[in-house]
């Protein structure tokens, strides 16, 4: 996954802990369903995503983020072909319904990963959403990691999105939230 931040001048990378568990939850799940490992490429590779459906699932805990998965019509056709084993209509609530599916599983495994290296998150349900001429944008003061995956004749991308960490200055024995 490719690492970037909004924060200009404070250059951050997210955990590397969490990329990790990101990624391995991603590419197994994905490769079950598709056959075969994807190899991500570097963001600046992204095709323009005209039609676009994505969905996406926040983690709470001793580490906050969210992960969000955008397809375009193509590969969402694929994806969710792969997954049910047979065609859903891109423009139906069933693809949104699949979508959404693949986002908890993977959310799911995310949560395993994170347990066994001593983070303890909860997931959110998913959220999915189908647009047209859908954009990245980070927000100010976050940290974002994004891959780009090939399928056969597509592309999706996968993003990691976390608040930025600003280390606090205060003295051990005052009270983190007033200071005194």
């Amino acid at each position: 996954m490719i690492n970037s931040h909004s924060a200009a001048s404070v250059p951050s990378i997210i955990d590397p802990t969490l990329v990790k568990a990101v990624q391995e939850a991603f590419t197994q799940i994905i490769a079950i369903f598709v056959g075969k490992e994807l190899i991500p490429k570097p963001i600046d590779e992204i095709d323009k995503l005209c039609d676009s459906i994505c969905g996406m699932i926040s983690f709470v805990g001793n580490q906050n983020f969210s992960v969000m998965i955008c397809c375009s019509r193509e590969s969402a056709s694929e994806l969710s072909m792969a997954m049910a084993g047979f065609n859903i209509d891109y423009d139906s609530a069933d693809m949104g319904d699949a979508i959404g599916e693949m986002v908890n599983i993977i959310a799911g495994n995310i949560i395993t990963r994170m347990a066994t290296v001593g983070f303890d998150v909860a997931m959110s349900l998913p959220t999915v959403f189908r647009g047209h001429d859908i954009e990245r944008v980070v927000a100010q003061n976050t940290l974002s990691s994004c891959a780009v995956y090939d399928l056969s004749h597509s592309q999706f991308w996968v993003e990691i999105v976390t608040g930025q960490v600003t280390p606090s200055h205060h003295d051990p024995e005052s009270c983190p939230a007033c200071g005194r």
